[in-house]
């Protein structure tokens, strides 16, 4: 059982470092693209399948983490179709403040992590995502919540690393 397991973490490293996305992943694309077309956001179909398989894989039934992002615990969500229609959601509302505020995506790809917040505070800082720039925001949140840390300050590299390689 072990040998199976350290063979999918094998797989997902690949997956990663190749910047492609796991088959785990690909079965979920026509339910996202679905969801995606009720706010006329298919065009950000690879950038949410990059989140999801930053998120899990595809290897957790909360497939998109989304659980959080309803005030639920984490992996509360035990639906991979509500996970996808909740995170598509909370996805269109990053979206949705990206263009009220006139941010880059990659801010919009940050917040799916860190939450909305991190937009205005992008806002101002400069209106664009740095690596640096979310880094001082991961240590504020820390502080404030007294937690070790908050969120992946490499979000968007991670996310960009899969979403690189897809084509519509």
């Amino acid at each position: 059982m072990s040998c199976i397991f350290g063979a999918i973490a094998l797989f997902s490293v690949l997956f990663f470092y190749l910047g492609t996305i796991p088959l785990a992943v690909q079965v979920w694309e026509p339910l996202v693209k679905e969801e995606l077309k009720k706010y006329d956001l298919e065009e950000y179909t690879p950038v949410v399948l990059a989140i999801l398989a930053q998120e899990s894989g595809g290897r957790n039934l909360d497939v998109m983490q989304s659980s959080e992002s309803i005030e639920l615990p984490p992996n509360t969500i035990k639906s991979p179709s509500r996970s996808i229609k909740t995170g598509v959601h909370y996805f269109q509302q990053s979206i949705e403040r990206m263009e009220q505020t006139d941010v880059d995506l990659d801010t919009a790809i940050q917040s799916y992590n860190y939450g909305l917040g991190y937009i205005d505070y992008i806002k101002e800082n400069g209106g664009k995502h740095t690596s640096e720039l979310a880094e001082k925001f991961s240590k504020e949140w820390a502080e404030k919540m007294n937690w070790p840390s908050y969120g992946d300050t490499q979000y968007v590299y991670r996310v960009n690393q899969y979403r690189k390689n897809i084509t519509e």
